[in-house]
Order: C-alpha cells, then sequence, then structure tokens
C-alpha cells in the first residue's frame, strides 16, 4: 500500500478544518458589527459583510451571504436606528400565526398531495374529511359518497 488513502483523508482533514476555521471568523465578524460603540462603525462592517460573504468559498457563508443581501434594508436598519429593531415583535407575530393555525388544525402549510389538499380545504369550509370508505363528491362539493358495497355477516361461528 502506497498510503495515498491516509493521505487524501489527510488532505481532506485539512480542507475540513480550513472550512470550519474561515467559516468560524466569518460568525466572530459577523457578530462584532453589534458590538461597536458607534453605530456608523458597525454600519461600514456591516457593508462589508454584505459585499463579501455572498461569495465565500464556505457553503453555509455564502449562503448567509445571500439572505442578508435579500435582508439588507433590514440588516442595515439596525445601525440607522441607533440598535432598535422589532425582532421581539417579530417573534410575537410568528407566535400568535402558529397558535392560530393549530387552533384551526392546520398544523403545517397543507400539503400538495390531492388528499391533504381536499382535506384542508374540507376544514377551510367547514365539513367533514371523508372516512376510509368514502371519498370526496366533487359534482356537489361538502358532499361524500361511499365507496363500499354493505355485506351482510352470518351470525354465528364458522362453519
Amino acid at each position: 500500500m502506497n498510503g495515498s488513502s491516509r493521505r487524501s483523508t489527510r488532505s481532506c482533514t485539512r480542507v475540513t478544518g480550513l472550512a470550519r476555521h474561515r467559516r468560524g471568523q466569518c460568525y466572530r465578524q459577523l457578530r462584532a458589527v453589534y458590538r461597536h460603540d458607534q453605530p456608523v462603525d458597525g454600519r461600514g462592517d456591516a457593508e462589508k459583510i454584505l459585499e463579501s460573504f455572498h461569495t465565500f468559498p464556505v457553503h453555509e457563508v455564502a449562503r448567509l451571504g445571500r439572505s442578508l443581501r435579500a435582508w439588507r434594508t433590514q440588516f442595515l436598519a439596525y445601525f440607522d436606528t441607533g440598535g432598535a429593531n422589532n425582532g421581539g415583535t417579530e417573534a410575537i407575530d410568528l407566535i400568535v400565526e402558529k397558535i392560530l393555525r393549530l387552533a384551526h388544525r392546520f398544523p403545517t402549510p397543507p400539503t400538495t398531495h390531492p388528499a391533504r389538499r381536499w382535506q384542508a380545504q374540507a376544514l377551510a369550509n367547514q365539513t367533514r374529511a371523508p372516512l376510509h370508505n368514502e371519498e370526496p363528491d366533487f359534482r356537489s362539493p361538502g358532499k361524500v359518497r361511499s365507496l363500499s358495497v354493505t355485506t351482510r355477516i352470518p351470525a354465528g361461528p364458522p362453519a
């Protein structure tokens, strides 16, 4: 054995370690933006982050950079308002939306599966969902029709 697999493992570990190190540097750089005494200094660093993170070779940092660029106005507004933000209000709004969804029996947004979509529509229209032996009658909304044929079960033990 020539040790090439061991060398490649070491080089992959080095690359992973380097990516982890660079990711940590970006994390600390982003956190430092909020620690400046003057909002003007923080805004300057925030603009540098907006210009550099989206092209970063580490995938997670590049994705964060693209998100920050999409929210550029909101991200920079923190420095324009002297550190004020509406994060608490947004958090409360999200909790209220979640409670309302759960109260209306929508634990998650309806999926694209036709049966689930019909159930969500039935809940929204205040109609009952079909049982396992029924299907929705699309000719008359809000109604269901039976699929099973009733069979008579003989009384007594089998012969």
